[in-house]
């Protein structure tokens, strides 16, 4: 999934004057603001990753095999989250 760098939540039809703020606005940008940097680690991972291509115990690596369901896991989780509040 590509979050575009000048992504901008949709505001809501909140009357300007209202004297209350929509919390959802501030937390979906912080939200876009950490998926933004999230998705940058994930990426460095995945660059530093290269060295298990040369490494001999690639295709038994407890390790890489353990973050790799970890982060299965955790994707579902958020999805599983995400569509229980909104249902």
């Amino acid at each position: 999934m590509n979050i575009p760098v000048n992504f901008t939540p949709i505001k809501t039809n909140r009357q300007p004057g209202s004297g209350r703020s929509c919390p959802v606005e501030g937390d979906a940008a912080r939200v876009i603001q950490q998926g933004r940097g999230m998705l940058a680690a994930l990426r460095r991972l995945k660059r530093s990753q290269r060295f298990c291509q040369r490494c001999a115990d690639r295709s038994g690596c407890p390790a890489l095999e353990q973050f790799n369901l970890l982060i299965q896991q955790a994707v579902h989780e958020v999805i599983e989250e995400w569509d229980s509040a909104n249902a």
